[in-house]
């Protein structure tokens, strides 16, 4: 039996997150303006902070992801000379593996398999990933054991994502739904990390769905159904973003808030 929820919840989160950017070699754009890199994303009350590291052609090589009191997970990254990444290493302070991604690159698809170090014979996921002339991200397709997903993704004339459709199912669920996206005119976060349009939308989980521009309206509206109970739930939520800037256009806090019903 389907049932619906026209209120179910509604919650409030207010997140401020301060960035602190240093200067490229080459640090004004074509309107005079400096270029700035994103190193810092630190909450308002110290619980966690997110650090960006760049090589010389400001591409991101290393991550961290620093929760405070549960240790840091770091993020490493390696590219080929064509500016694709090769290789990711991850480790997590609450997990004694370490995972290797390799990323192999064939006509407009992209194939992604995720290691155990300790166990290389294991694979935990593969990807693939389809890629327009633009260099965007248009579809995923992932496969683990029972575990299957879709998903596609849809932009407007200048490459902002400005919506994306998922289908996820495993033994015991099957999940679908839709997000869509709206921006502000202002500068994105990632506006000159050197990488390629489809990094920025797989690989930097943060809102970041455009290094063009910042999000500033995400919208979701999905299905859930347990396979075991037949008992299907709908839901719908909107996420606002707001942003303050610096005197080069570059968001310098920002606050989110989440409506679920």
């Amino acid at each position: 039996m389907k049932k619906n929820y026209p209120l179910a919840l509604f919650l409030l989160l207010c997140l401020s997150l301060f960035i602190s950017c240093s200067d490229d070699d080459n640090n004004d754009d074509s309107n005079g303006s400096v270029k700035l890199l994103l190193q810092k994303l630190t909450a308002t009350d110290n619980s966690f902070e997110m650090r960006y590291h760049y090589d010389a052609q400001n591409r991101i090589v290393k991550m961290e992801e620093d929760e405070k009191e549960d240790g840091i997970d770091i993020t490493i990254y390696e590219y080929n000379s064509e500016n694709n990444p090769v290789k990711k290493v991850e480790s997590y302070t609450d997990d004694s593996d370490t995972y290797l991604t390799t990323y192999t690159y064939k006509d407009d698809s992209i194939f992604v398999k995720m290691f155990e170090i300790n166990s290389q014979t294991k694979v935990s996921t593969i990807d693939t990933l389809t890629i327009d002339n633009k260099g965007c991200l248009k579809k995923i397709h992932s496969s683990y054991g029972s575990y299957i997903a879709y998903s596609t993704y849809t932009y407007n004339n200048a490459a902002q994502l400005t919506q994306s459709d998922y289908y996820n199912r495993s033994e015991d669920y099957e999940t679908n739904g839709t997000d869509t996206y709206s921006y502000d005119n202002k500068k994105g976060y990632f506006s000159h990390v050197n990488v390629k349009p489809w990094f920025i939308n797989y690989e930097l989980d943060i809102y970041r769905h455009t290094n063009v521009s910042n999000s500033s309206l995400i919208t979701n509206s999905s299905s859930h159904k347990d396979l075991k109970t037949g008992e299907t739930q709908t839901s719908t939520s909107k996420t606002e973003l707001t942003y303050t800037y610096n005197e080069d256009g570059y968001p310098i806090t920002m606050s989110e808030k989440i409506h679920i019903w």
